[in-house]
């Protein structure tokens, strides 16, 4: 075995790795911000893992698509959407669909609130929005784990 064989795998498996690392604490980082910051989301704190879910599904099936030489730009263009979504949700506010002033009758189930503003008008597109944000940002970052292990020795 080749000395840089050793080090290539090493690194692989150093980025293997942080990536694992990295995704598991944004993922319960986004669950607590989401639930925290989302009004009602609390209930419902399965939604922010579907989203999570989907993601990274959609980003190793289509890994092959991106090209080894763009796969750092697509890592920090998660990024940048993270950043957007945190924006959109500290500036505009965003709320759970399906909710009333006082109560929410989600899928047949009542769930009872204190509504945080007075005027609570819920839009699914804000939710929306974010919902495709958080399945965005784990699809980039998930096309770049399928390359280590193309990378490594079978």
């Amino acid at each position: 075995m080749q000395i840089a064989d050793v080090a290539n795998r090493r690194a692989d498996a150093g980025s293997l790795f942080l990536l694992g690392f990295g995704t598991l604490f944004l993922e319960l980082a986004l669950i607590r911000f989401l639930a925290g910051n989302i009004w009602n989301l609390g209930y419902f704190p399965n939604l922010v893992l579907i989203g999570v879910f989907t993601g990274l599904g959609l980003g190793f099936l289509l890994h092959r698509l991106v090209p080894d030489r763009l796969s750092p730009s697509f890592v920090a263009l998660a990024f940048g959407v993270l950043l957007s979504l945190t924006a959109v949700i500290f500036h505009q506010g965003v709320d759970l669909p399906g909710f009333d002033l006082y109560h929410g009758d989600v899928g047949g189930e009542l769930y009872f609130s204190f509504p945080h503003k007075e005027d609570q008008s819920s839009s699914f597109l804000p939710f929306l929005i974010c919902f495709a944000s958080v399945v965005a940002v784990f699809g980039l970052l998930a096309q770049k784990p399928p390359s280590c292990f193309n990378n490594s020795p079978r």
